[in-house]
């Protein structure tokens, strides 16, 4: 194995990793955090992505307005106004994050592409 190889494995590596780390935040969240309604009130634009600033009220009262940067979207997926759920960390309420079709799979999908990736590399390392 030489350099070339281990580089090209610290990728799918990394890829997986961070997938790992999103998936416990979000169960985290699912399972200790406040769900509450929130709404989109404004569409950041960085790059030709989105992100939507979310704000939502927690059940202290307590309003809170902030970027999510968990995930960035196409201008069509949002629109300001769109009501959402929100799933925040009652200790630290910036903490939060919405589902998505995109936060519900994405993990999942990065894992098992990545690990395929890795075995091809290895297959093809070894001959």
């Amino acid at each position: 194995m030489n350099w070339i190889d281990i580089f090209i494995s610290i990728g799918p590596v990394y890829a997986i990793i961070q997938a790992i780390f999103a998936l416990k935040k979000k169960e985290k969240l699912l399972q200790s955090g406040y769900k509450v309604e929130g709404e989109i009130v404004e569409l950041i634009e960085d790059d030709d992505l989105f992100y939507p600033v979310i704000s939502f009220v927690t059940i202290t009262g307590k309003r809170i307005s902030e970027k999510y940067r968990e995930e960035n979207f196409s201008k069509t997926k949002w629109k300001s106004g769109d009501k959402i759920e929100v799933y925040y960390d009652p200790q630290k309420p910036e903490k939060f994050i919405i589902i998505t079709k995109m936060l519900r799979g994405a993990p999942y999908i990065i894992i098992g592409s990545s690990i395929v990736f890795l075995i091809l590399c290895f297959m093809f390392i070894k001959k």
